[in-house]
């Protein structure tokens, strides 16, 4: 599992307790404050996520635009080599 799949399942798990819990007692087991940290720590997670995504294409298209930059020079060379 990713790391905001794993952010999700424990604020999942987090708000089951606050409902279960919450029906006759005063103070549930998990702190809101927590949840809501652990929720802000998810979008985080994610926006990592889609971030390491977006370089990862922009790394990808540099390496092709490489690619085809040493195959056009090679073929100059080999093109001036049967001169």
């Amino acid at each position: 599992m990713r790391k905001s799949e794993w952010a999700l399942a424990i604020v999942g798990f987090g708000l089951i307790g606050l409902v279960s819990v919450g029906c006759g007692q005063k103070k549930p087991l998990i702190d809101p404050n927590t949840v809501s940290r652990v929720e802000s720590a998810a979008s985080r997670a994610e926006s990592a996520a889609s971030q390491a995504e977006a370089a990862a294409k922009r790394a990808a298209d540099a390496a092709a635009k490489a690619e085809a930059a040493a195959e056009k020079a090679a073929s100059r060379f080999k093109s001036r080599l049967a001169k």
